[in-house]
């Protein structure tokens, strides 16, 4: 059997096993009412075009598990950096040293890239200023602080958002 062959069964399949499975989640929602089908059949079919259209360009789709991990990681950062940014900001010393530092990162999976420079941006204490060459200069909030390792951590949550290209949910 041809590889194309194969890799389209092996599409179909899945992309089946996924609409199954959102249907019965759809169903136990709903109390298995189905007249809801009216309303799930539609999201269903919307929410299977975005599992298929959200690839990233090397082909790879996006990990459940990785993109749970990468929110988790969001949320926390926001809410301890933006607690850590009001206490060093508002307190009664201004306890700030704000500079530019550089960082560069090599990113296996180039789709990571810009969705890493997105979630920078939101984080707080730190904003992406300009790219170049591959280095990034950002503004920091205290350059006293060594930001690589949380920076190397949020790249690797980035790249996650895709499985790999196994297939794998890691």
């Amino acid at each position: 059997m041809d590889h194309s062959v194969r890799g389209s069964n092996k599409r179909r399949y899945s992309v089946g096993l996924a609409a199954a499975l959102l249907t019965l989640i759809w169903l136990l929602l709903s109390d298995f009412d189905l007249a809801s089908l009216m309303v799930g059949i539609p999201s269903i079919g919307v929410a299977l075009w975005c599992h298929q259209a959200l690839r990233s360009s090397d082909g790879r789709l996006l990990s459940f598990a990785g993109t749970a991990r990468l929110a988790g990681y969001f949320i926390r950062q926001s809410l301890s950096g933006g607690w850590d940014l009001a206490r060093r900001s508002c307190g009664r010393r201004l306890n700030v040293k704000p500079g530019l530092i550089e960082y560069s990162r090599h990113f296996t999976n180039p789709s990571a890239y810009p969705l890493f420079v997105r979630c920078l941006n939101l984080l707080p204490g730190t904003l992406s200023v300009e790219e170049r060459q591959g280095m990034l200069l950002l503004h920091v909030i205290d350059t006293d602080v060594d930001y690589t390792s949380e920076l190397d951590h949020l790249g690797q949550l980035t790249e996650a958002v895709w499985r790999n290209p196994g297939g794998s949910d890691s």
